[in-house]
C-alpha cells in the first residue's frame, strides 16, 4: 500500500509538471512615460501632462536553422501594442481625456510624440494621429485609420 500511495504521488508530480511546462512562448513588456507640454491660449499658458502607458506583446521564435544550438537567433515576429494615453489639465485632478490606441506592428521605432502650437502629435508606424488639446479632439485620416485604431474611455 505504501509502494501505491508513493507511485501515485510520483506520478501526479510528474504530470503536472510537465503541464506547466508547456507555456506558450509569448513576451509582454509594460512602460509608462510621462510627457509635460504647454499650450498658449490668448494671454495665458495652460499647462498639460501625458501619460502613455504601453503594453507589447509578441510571440518569441526561433530560427528554424538554429534549434540544435545553444545560441539561437530569434525571428521578427509583429508585435501586438495598447497604449493608453491619458491627458491632464494641471488646474484639476481628473483627467481630460484617455485615448487607447491598438496597433500591430514589426518595427522597433514605432511611436513618437511631437508638440504643437495647439497639442500635439502622435506618430505611429509612419501614420500621424493630431490631438487639439484646446478643442479636447483628436484627428485621424482614412489612411492613418487603417494603420491603428482609437477608443475614447471614460476619463478617471
Amino acid at each position: 500500500m505504501k509502494i501505491f500511495k508513493t507511485l501515485l504521488t510520483l506520478v501526479a508530480f510528474v504530470s503536472f509538471t510537465g503541464m506547466d511546462a508547456q507555456k506558450i512562448n509569448e513576451q509582454v513588456a509594460e512602460k509608462v512615460m510621462v510627457k509635460n507640454y504647454s499650450v498658449d491660449y490668448g494671454d495665458t499658458t495652460i499647462d498639460y501632462r501625458i501619460k502613455i502607458k504601453n503594453e507589447e506583446s509578441g510571440y518569441v521564435t526561433m530560427e528554424k536553422t538554429d534549434l540544435s544550438k545553444k545560441e539561437q537567433d530569434r525571428v521578427v515576429n509583429p508585435v501586438h501594442v495598447k497604449k493608453v494615453i491619458s491627458i491632464d489639465n494641471d488646474a484639476d485632478p481628473s483627467y481630460d481625456n484617455v485615448l487607447e490606441v491598438t496597433y500591430v506592428t514589426k518595427e522597433d521605432d514605432h511611436f513618437m510624440i511631437d508638440e504643437t502650437e495647439n497639442g500635439f502629435i502622435i506618430k505611429i508606424v509612419g501614420n500621424q494621429l493630431d490631438y487639439n488639446f484646446l478643442k479636447k479632439e483628436y484627428n485621424v485620416t482614412k489612411k492613418d485609420a487603417d494603420t491603428f485604431e482609437v477608443v475614447v474611455m471614460k476619463a478617471k
